[in-house]
């Protein structure tokens, strides 16, 4: 009997021993262990990654990542650590078993990380004014040529009195949900919120 990896010991497939009256050799059957790799991108709309499936110990194994637009591959991550940058990586299951904390598991993920390319990048910067007035939402970072809804909300005791750009305070709109398109530049605004 052996409880080495990668093989389990089935017990269920004994040879019968009953009614026996000599020395007979028992054999006991070690079918080989499936383990199952799921590969999923993060964020999952950066890109696309291959390969999931089923394996089993020192099975080939191909990974590959494809970045969408206006975003690029950063690295490959299995249980949180970093083992490669390169988005075409081939090697085995073994590599991954061997640096699994997980004892006895055999579902995995492996992440392939994309990030935002910047060269492409367009910050939208939003605060309130004053800050207790009241909150702002749909700022942050977009692809340019892309669209973020923008919209302010008064907390109690205050009333919402614009949009305006940041610091100059040039007026840009009095509407507090608005759609901003087509994104080309940075931008920065401030909505503006008074007492009654």
């Amino acid at each position: 009997m052996s409880e080495d990896l990668p093989y389990t010991f089935n017990t269920s497939e004994w040879l019968p021993t009953q009614g026996v009256t000599d020395t007979l050799p028992i054999e006991a059957w070690f079918p080989p262990i499936e383990y199952h790799f799921n590969a999923v991108a993060d964020p999952p709309e950066g890109g696309e990654v291959m390969e999931s499936g089923v394996f089993i110990y020192g099975d080939p194994m191909t990974l590959g990542a494809i970045p969408n637009d206006n975003y690029v591959f950063r690295n490959w991550t299995f249980e949180g650590a970093e083992f490669s940058d390169n988005p075409l990586w081939e090697g085995n299951s073994t590599f991954f078993l061997a640096r699994s904390t997980c004892i006895g598991c055999t579902e995995f993920t492996i992440v392939g990380n994309f990030d935002l390319d910047v060269s492409d990048t367009i910050t939208v910067n939003l605060r309130a004014e004053p800050p207790g007035g009241g909150e702002v939402s749909g700022g942050g970072e977009f692809p340019k040529g892309s669209s973020t809804i923008i919209s302010a909300v008064p907390n109690s005791g205050y009333e919402f009195s614009g949009w305006y750009y940041d610091p100059c305070g040039t007026p840009f709109s009095d509407s507090q949900t608005l759609t901003l398109s087509n994104l080309q530049f940075d931008l920065a605004l401030f909505a503006s919120f008074h007492k009654p």
